[in-house]
């Protein structure tokens, strides 16, 4: 599901983690040019890069709402 507003990635901070939607990931760490978070597939876990809504427009992206504490 695509949130109607999302932040933009001049309000990101590096290192920080942001609760968003993508098709695998609810919260996601902003690394400065796109997102890392944990995927779980079929019984096995992994770092996956996600880009931000700006940079990508076929793919799946990371929509980042607020700024969580770290998780």
């Amino acid at each position: 599901m695509i949130p109607k507003t999302y932040l933009p990635k001049s309000e990101l901070v590096d290192w920080e983690y942001y609760v968003g939607t993508c098709r695998n990931a609810h919260v996601a760490q902003w690394r400065g040019t796109h997102f890392k978070h944990i995927r779980h597939k079929f019984g096995s876990d992994f770092i996956e890069e996600i880009k931000h809504p700006e940079d990508e427009a076929y793919y799946d992206v990371f929509y980042p709402i607020r700024k969580v504490e770290r998780p």
